[in-house]
């Protein structure tokens, strides 16, 4: 990677956030894969980490 962490998230806050396709644009700039940044950024807590979806637990009836 050309750029640190920290320049990383300087760059995505300050160019609007332009999701997806900004991310994709620092990976070219930093010749690394989407992903890579995309981890940099959660962890530096720029994008939300995902929702983990829980079962719904089915109601007994008590008769």
């Amino acid at each position: 990677m050309l750029m640190s962490e920290s320049e990383i998230c300087y760059r995505y806050r300050i160019n609007g956030c332009y999701g997806e396709k900004h991310i994709r644009i620092l990976a070219q700039l930093n010749a690394c894969t989407y992903a890579e940044i995309d981890a940099i950024l959660r962890k530096n807590g720029l994008i939300p980490k995902p929702k983990e979806y829980r079962k719904k637990r089915k109601r007994q009836c008590e008769n």
